[in-house]
């Protein structure tokens, strides 16, 4: 007895399934797609990586080129059967996933070039470090260094959104007051000889400095500000990180 819905098989044939009814057109819009998207990629990868990268995207082209044409080659060349008909079609398939697969992994790791931080902390250059007091206060006699103002220097060495920050305050003369609790630093940036935008940073927490998109170099003047109005609390400061980030 029939079952409903079922189709009834000639006797001596196979069903036919979705690679073994591959005709021509499909063939070659499949071996199309293949070879386009290598190619493509090829020439992205290109363009965008280093040598090791460019030396992948001409193996990619070249075996992407050379597996259409041995399926094409194939296809033409055998028996014109069903069954052989699908080899190539699986070949050409295969290809184009692994086209896909490596181009998902080239994408994912481009976006993570570009937008990964780097940590420049040793190439900071600061100076004025020690015995910083609050701006305003005069240098007192027992104090020759006392200053109000130090500065930092870094170069950006990757085009990044922000140099991330992050100062370490510890008090000039720990046995006659405590001052880091009130200490916050004024920092005046300067890219380009153009000054932007002060920051307000606080000790151990980070601070953004935005960056131009063509900055090269950045100059900061930091100052001191006593939340308690002290001007006669004396600080030494340090650059304990620096990143350079798109986040």
């Amino acid at each position: 007895m029939a079952i409903p819905g079922a189709e009834a098989a000639e006797p001596g044939k196979r069903r036919l399934t979705p690679l073994r009814r591959l005709d021509d057109a499909r063939f070659w819009a499949l071996a199309g797609a293949v070879a386009f998207w290598a190619i493509l990629l090829a020439a992205l990868v290109a363009v965008k990586s280093d040598v090791a990268g460019k030396v992948v995207a001409l193996l990619v082209a070249v075996s992407g080129t050379v597996a259409v044409w041995f399926a094409a080659r194939y296809k033409q060349t055998t028996a014109p059967t069903l069954r052989r008909a699908a080899r190539p079609a699986a070949t050409l398939a295969t290809l184009l996933a692994a086209d896909l697969v490596f181009s998902g992994g080239w994408i994912g790791w481009s976006v993570y070039r570009a937008n990964r931080s780097f940590d420049v902390k040793a190439q900071i250059l600061i100076s004025g470090r020690t015995h910083l007091y609050p701006s305003g206060s005069a240098t007192r006699p027992e104090d020759p260094q006392g200053h109000e103002v130090a500065t930092v220097d870094v170069a950006i060495t990757h085009p990044r959104d922000a140099l991330v920050l992050v100062f370490n305050v510890v008090d000039s003369f720990p046995k006659v007051s405590s001052c880091t609790p009130n200490t916050r630093l004024r920092l005046t940036p300067t890219q380009g000889g153009n000054p932007s935008d002060q920051v307000t940073a606080t000790p151990l927490k980070p601070a953004a400095i935005p960056l131009s998109p063509d900055a090269k170099q950045l100059h900061l003047d930091i100052q001191i500000v006593n939340l308690g109005g002290d001007h006669n609390c004396a600080v030494d400061i340090a650059v304990a990180g620096a990143e350079l980030t798109n986040d």
